[in-house]
């Protein structure tokens, strides 16, 4: 029992910081910070795989599937967070807030990076899902 709620925790905190990954893919630091950008996705996602593993190591259950789970719910999650982010600041009554804002990098957006990396992580966590699922099915059958 207690392995199972020390495993969901690390698998809570892993989703977390995942769902922040595909957020940092979609911006683009400037024309001279390509490799750098690879660098930080590899990164982040390096620092997201310790609690992650520790999650899965703890697990009592389907490992590939809950890992699977995990990564298509912090891909959702993130996907939401990122379009409520650009609503807020594309919105004109946030302009004025803006105004007050310390000023801001010159941040801008990478679509094709981001939504490449979102198709990435979305057909890693269904294929780590599904798959999961018809190996218990096989063996069950």
């Amino acid at each position: 029992m207690i392995r199972r709620v020390i495993s969901i925790v690390f698998l809570t905190i892993g989703g977390w910081l995942l769902m922040g990954e595909p957020l940092v893919a979609f911006l683009n630091f400037g024309p001279g910070a390509r490799p750098h950008e690879l660098f930080l996705i590899l990164g982040v996602l390096t620092f997201v795989a310790i609690p992650l593993a520790i999650g899965i190591a703890l697990s009592p259950g389907d490992r590939r599937r809950e890992l699977g789970l995990t990564i298509l719910i912090a891909t959702g999650v993130g996907v939401v967070c990122g379009a409520s982010a650009v609503a807020t600041f594309m919105d004109p009554g946030f302009k004025p807030f803006m105004a007050q804002m310390p000023p801001m990098p010159d941040f801008r957006m990478a679509p094709v990076v981001g939504v490449v990396n979102l198709i990435v992580l979305t057909a890693i966590g269904w294929w780590l899902y599904r798959g999961g699922r018809r190996r218990v099915e096989a063996e069950a059958g």
